[in-house]
């Protein structure tokens, strides 16, 4: 009988785990084509093709929680990533995804007062606004978001991939964090 009782929490906390990350992908999807939907840009495509991108370059193994915590703390603790700097630059996904990160972070993550959001979607919001505030390069805002992320949601994992590559660019780049997305690039 105890047998049968783990095997059931488990099952309904796994559901209501993989509802609430469906929830958050699609409301930040949603968020985002709306806000960019004039630029004729595809902000989680464009993450999607950078993450292939990744993998491909040995940068990420795959697209996996383990792949990523090790890219990242080879990002923020050494210089492994340096010659790919260069390469990724070339790349319109990559540009497009450091240049509409203010909708992200700020925009599709601000706490919608007028109705009422699910409390796990508020404190995902609330954790990725704090981006803006604290700094991208903030290891405990990077680890808490690792717990957080539902790595099989890929709208989620592009999320914190947005936040990999902005390191990436404050790391080698020069940053210059954009504004907003009615800038359009040239």
């Amino acid at each position: 009988m105890r047998k049968i009782l783990i095997v059931l929490v488990f099952f309904i906390t796994t559901g209501c785990n993989l509802k609430y990350s469906k929830y958050i992908g699609d409301s930040y999807k949603t968020c985002m084509d709306k806000k960019l939907k004039d630029s004729g840009v595809n902000f989680y495509k464009n993450l999607s093709l950078t993450e292939e991108l990744l993998i491909k370059k040995g940068i990420l193994e795959d697209n996996g929680r383990e792949s990523y915590k090790t890219a990242f703390i080879n990002l923020l603790k050494s210089n492994t990533f340096a010659k790919n700097f260069l390469l990724l630059k070339k790349n319109e996904c990559f540009n497009n995804s450091v240049l509409y990160t203010y909708d992200l972070f700020s925009t599709c993550s601000a706490l919608n007062k007028s109705i009422t959001e699910p409390i796990y979607l508020q404190n995902y919001k609330h954790l990725l606004s704090k981006f803006m505030y604290k700094g991208y390069d903030n290891e405990e805002l990077i680890m808490d978001l690792f717990i957080t992320t539902d790595f099989n949601n890929e709208i989620m994992r592009m999320n914190l991939l947005n936040i990999f590559i902005i390191n990436f660019e404050i790391k080698y780049g020069e940053w210059d964090m954009p504004r907003s997305s009615t800038v359009v690039p040239n």
